[in-house]
C-alpha cells in the first residue's frame, strides 16, 4: 500500500486514504507512521471489521476506491466468495471501482511450500491463534500436545489449500461441550486459489465487470 500512496503523493494526486484494521494499536501505529509522510494524501484509521466499513461507507457520496491488496476478497468458497463481494457493490456507485489483489498460483510444489515452509510460521500463527481463543472463550479447550496441525491440498474443482487440527488424543472440555476423538480432523482455514476465468465469473455474479488485470512480477509455473 505504501507504494501506492507515495506515488499519489509524488503525483500531488490529493486524496484521502482510509484504512480498516479490527486492532486499535496497530491502526494507532499505522497512522503515526503514514501521516505526517504525506500532504496531498490524507490518512484516516478505521477501527473495526468488514460490517462496520460497509455500514460506514453507506453514506459517502464521493468518488470511491475500494482496495484490497491481499487475497480476503474472491479468497473463499465460490457463493460465498460471490455474496461478500455483492456486500461491497451495494455500497459502490456507477464511476467507484475496486482494486484487488489476488494469488491465483496453483502450481503445487510452489503451493504447498507458501504454507509449509522450513521456519513453520503459518504452524506458529495457527497455534497463537488457537492459544488466544482460550482467552475468549474463558476455558483451556485447547492444550498444544493434544493437536496436530495438519494441511492438505484439494483440486477439484479448484485449487483450495485447507488446514486442519487433529486430536492425538480424545480431547474433552466439559464447560463448553466440546468432546473430540482421538484422530478427529476440524478443517479450519481454507485458501482458495482462482484463476482470471473463475475471478471473471465471481465479479459478473457479483453485479462487477473486469476493467483491467495485471499479472506480477516473476515467473512462476503455471501460474494463471
Amino acid at each position: 500500500m505504501l507504494p501506492l500512496l507515495a506515488h499519489l503523493e509524488q503525483l500531488k494526486v490529493e486524496v484521502q486514504y482510509f484504512a480498516l484494521d479490527l486492532s486499535k494499536q496497530a491502526l494507532e501505529q499505522t497512522m503515526e507512521q503514514l501521516v505526517p509522510e504525506f500532504h496531498y494524501v490524507r490518512c484516516f484509521g478505521l477501527w473495526g471489521d468488514f460490517s462496520d466499513g460497509l455500514n460506514w461507507l453507506r453514506p459517502v457520496k464521493s468518488p470511491k476506491l475500494i482496495l484490497s491488496l491481499g487475497s480476503m476478497f474472491g479468497n473463499d468458497e465460490f457463493s460465498l466468495a460471490v455474496s461478500r463481494l455483492e456486500e461491497w457493490k451495494h455500497v459502490m456507485g456507477r464511476n467507484d471501482l475496486m482494486l484487488l489483489g489476488l494469488d491465483a498460483c496453483d502450481y503445487l510444489p510452489e503451493l504447498w511450500e507458501s504454507y509449509h515452509d522450513p521456519q513453520r510460521v503459518w504452524d506458529s500463527f495457527i497455534r497463537n491463534g488457537l492459544k488466544y481463543s482460550n482467552e475468549v472463550l474463558r476455558c483451556d479447550w485447547y492444550k498444544e500436545e493434544d493437536w496436530q496441525i495438519s494441511g492438505r491440498i484439494d483440486s477439484s474443482p479448484d485449487t483450495v489449500h485447507r488446514f486442519s487440527i487433529i486430536a492425538r488424543r480424545d480431547v474433552h472440555c466439559h464447560p463448553l461441550g466440546l468432546h473430540f476423538s482421538a484422530g478427529e480432523r476440524v478443517d479450519f482455514f481454507e485458501a482458495w486459489k482462482y484463476g482470471p476465468e473463475r475471478m471473471r465469473s465471481q465479479f459478473k455474479m457479483a453485479g462487477f465487470a473486469e476493467v483491467e488485470r495485471w499479472q506480477a512480477p516473476g515467473n512462476r509455473p503455471f501460474c494463471r
